[in-house]
């Protein structure tokens, strides 16, 4: 092979075309196309050892940088195949993956032959809807339908996964075969090999078919996969979709079995360990679940990917340690390995799903941290500060919050977590103007003069907190909710009539709210309306006859009723 001259014909920055001379054994011409992230036009192209090996001459396309050879017209290809053609009896185009895309929709235009394995493309709109890829990918797409014109390919193989599991794509690669391929290519021959994956040629290599079932294709024109058939189990790429395909239909021990079959037979392959994990999660085994993962995170640690789907899965099974532990191991790759924005959504993703169980300190931990790894932005700080809130850290909370309140996209939340903090450190001036700074930010928020209307009477300023109260009740849209914290402010008060008249108007607006007709038999009760408040409790309780504080509240009144008949 390292003495087989390589000639670059074609080079236009980013896709170049090398001839490679084998002697023409065979009087055919083998076109290649490098699959997805084959980035090096100076080393051999896809399958060209073995061709070459096998003495074919191979004209292989091969890119610089991932652009799905859309910078590569028809037209260029014709102009580069056009010296070589009348020296060849036969002509064949192979490829894999963006590669077997790229030998359909070149090949098209030659009476050639094509074998392509798992054709994908993921700039075509297809892929770009079903994926909910971002308009960036839609505008690389320069090619047009491969049915745009009649087909003059002579014999068509095309060799695929139908039933991949896991893989986001699966979908749309159906849907191209269905819209773009069989339209483009009536004649085709479909080879459809279960539990191959993405590209099918991994299955393939392992069993040392792909090789036999290349030349017998240049040879033939045919392919025989019953050798294939005979030896798939001992691929592990083979096991370890079939185990993933049995999982999802709750054939949990069999595809257990499976996956521990593809470890045996690969134990260098993180995929096979992924898989382990999964079916480990399966049976609530949590800690050979977490060394599976980690085992197949230290194979490939750039697996984000993957790595996400794997933290779903703990999440799934409740696994909140084994999440914590894998995120922990990412925090501490390097910038190649995982980026920073990447471990920094890890940090937060850490934080809030410990909050949510309770474990706060170890949540502000994560969130820290990722302050740190997201360059302090202002929704990091806010969620770092509100769980420092949570744990009474008033001075540390307000010094991450002032550092909030002086970035460039100042807002509204951090004004009015800073009025908490200040609250708590007595500084009740100072939290009625982080208020109005909130309020100025979102107008729109009702709540935030709601709040300002609770500091004025915390510090026995009744006027401007009637004052405020007042503007709330005339001026924000109807909302329940509002109107019965105007009437508890009302009560802080003591203006009980007032909050009697809020909270009847409350009840109109939301009959079935429970907290709205607590509160109003409270108010009634202290107001000595005592039957009101029993009848109106009696009302609530044949709604919600489980309502403790009602129930309570209920035998109370009834409790006061007799002593006074």
């Amino acid at each position: 092979m390292s003495d087989t001259p390589r000639v670059r014909v074609f080079d236009n920055g980013v896709t170049t075309a090398t001839f490679i001379d084998a002697a023409a054994l065979h009087g055919t011409l083998v076109v290649t196309f490098d699959p997805f992230t084959y980035l090096n036009p100076d080393g051999p192209g896809f399958g060209e050892a073995v061709l070459v090996a096998s003495g074919y001459d191979v004209l292989a396309f091969q890119k610089r940088q991932e652009n799905f050879y859309q910078e590569l017209t028809r037209e260029d290809v014709a102009a580069v195949l056009k010296p070589y053609q009348h020296r060849y009896r036969r002509l064949v185009f192979y490829g894999c993956s963006v590669g077997a895309y790229a030998v359909l929709y070149f090949g098209t235009d030659f009476e050639a032959d094509i074998l392509s394995i798992s054709p994908r493309v993921s700039t075509h709109p297809i892929y770009v809807r079903e994926l909910r890829l971002s308009a960036r990918w839609a505008e690389l797409h320069k090619h047009g339908s491969m049915a745009d014109r009649p087909s003059r390919a002579r014999q068509v193989a095309l060799i695929y996964d139908p039933v991949l599991v896991n893989q986001p794509a699966a979908k749309a690669d159906i849907l191209f075969m269905e819209q773009e391929i069989l339209p483009g290519f009536p004649g085709i021959t479909i080879h459809a090999l279960r539990h191959t994956g993405h590209p099918s040629a991994s299955s393939l290599a392992e069993t040392h078919q792909l090789r036999p079932l290349l030349s017998q294709f240049l040879e033939q024109g045919r392919m025989d996969f019953a050798p294939y058939q005979a030896l798939r189990a001992s691929s592990p790429t083979y096991m370890m979709n079939f185990s993933a395909w049995l999982l999802e239909r709750g054939k949990a021990r069999w595809a257990a079995s499976l996956a521990q079959r593809a470890v045996d037979l690969a134990p260098q392959l993180a995929n096979v360990h992924f898989q382990r994990s999964h079916t480990h999660l399966a049976f609530g085994e949590f800690d050979e679940a977490r060394q599976a993962a980690r085992l197949a995170l230290n194979i490939e640690p750039h697996r984000h990917h993957e790595r996400l789907r794997l933290l779903n899965a703990f999440e799934a099974a409740g696994d909140l340690d084994g999440m914590t532990g894998l995120i922990s191991d990412a925090l501490e790759l390097p910038e190649a390995a995982l980026v920073s924005t990447a471990r920094c959504a890890l940090a937060g993703r850490a934080a809030q799903m410990l909050d949510t169980a309770g474990r706060t300190e170890e949540a502000l931990a994560f969130a820290l941290r990722a302050v740190t790894l997201g360059g302090r932005p202002n929704h990091l700080l806010q969620q770092a500060a509100q769980l420092q809130l949570k744990l009474g850290y008033w001075e540390e909370a307000l010094g991450v919050l002032d550092e909030a309140a002086g970035l460039r996209a100042d807002a509204a939340l951090t004004h009015r977590l800073r009025a908490k903090a200040l609250v708590e450190l007595s500084r009740t001036g100072d939290a009625q103007a982080a208020l109005r700074r909130a309020a100025t930010l979102d107008s729109g928020d009702w709540t935030l003069h709601l709040q300002m209307a609770e500091l004025h009477a915390m510090n026995y300023e009744a006027q401007q907190a009637r004052q405020i109260l007042q503007n709330i009740v005339h001026d924000a849209p109807p909302s329940a909710a509002l109107l019965l914290g105007v009437a508890r402010v009302h009560l802080k008060l003591a203006e009980d009539r007032t909050a009697l008249e809020t909270l009847q108007q409350a009840l109109r607006l939301a009959p079935e709210d429970m907290e709205v007709r607590l509160l109003l038999a409270v108010t009634q009760r202290g107001l000595g309306q005592t039957a009101a408040a029993l009848k109106l409790v009696e009302q609530a309780l044949a709604l919600r006859p489980d309502h403790v504080s009602l129930r309570r509240l209920h035998h109370e009144l009834r409790e006061e009723a007799a002593a006074f008949s």
